[in-house]
């Protein structure tokens, strides 16, 4: 059983800031054959933002998220920060920053799905996943010409993990599949997109 609620408010300050404040609750239970015991994990948090447009140009979006959990240490809060900012008519930069938080899910912590073609097991002990993202963009759209519309946006990110939670193969017992934290995990990467 899946409960989800959000609730979001906003308010217009001026015509160059505006605020969204709002509510969000995620709780997960689950019992029968394939979970081991009667398990339930909610998630609790208030989250408020605002938008700033010093200029035409810029747009800047700071956000701040409080969450508490019900099996979890949670941090008291998690930043993020997204900018946008028009270099010309055809030419816009985008730069962002998010504190990431994950507490395991019930099926990588409880699941037992075994049969003749899975062996997966869930891991009681998973600890919760925490991340620092950065991503950026520059998007360039030349003039329209009549009915034809073009875009291509270049793009990267880097992604700092700590307790990342990945599906891996059991190192004492290759047949059998189990979720465990990778005590740190990097990712980094390059996107071009044409359209």
């Amino acid at each position: 059983n899946n409960f989800v609620f959000r609730n979001t408010f906003n308010y217009q300050a001026g015509e160059k800031i505006s605020f969204q404040a709002g509510v969000d609750i995620n709780s997960e239970k689950a019992s029968g054959e394939r979970i081991a015991g009667d398990k339930s994990i909610t998630d609790y948090a208030l989250f408020i933002s605002s938008e700033i447009k010093p200029t035409a140009a810029i747009n800047i979006r700071p956000g701040l998220r409080f969450i508490k959990n019900s099996v979890y240490d949670a941090p008291p809060v998690t930043p993020s920060l997204n900018t946008k900012f028009r270099l010309s008519n055809t030419l816009d930069l985008r730069l962002s920053y998010g504190y990431g938080f994950r507490s395991p899910a019930l099926r990588e912590l409880y699941f037992l799905f075994v049969d003749a073609n899975h062996n997966l097991v869930g891991n009681p002990d998973l600890k919760a996943e925490y991340s620092n993202s950065f991503n950026g963009s520059l998007s360039w759209t030349p003039a329209q010409l009549k009915a034809i519309s073009f875009n291509t946006t270049v793009g990267g990110f880097y992604n700092d993990f700590k307790n990342q939670i990945n599906l891996v193969e059991n190192p004492s017992d290759p047949n059998e599949y189990s979720y465990f934290n990778i005590d740190k995990s990097k990712t980094a990467g390059v996107t071009l997109d044409n359209r």
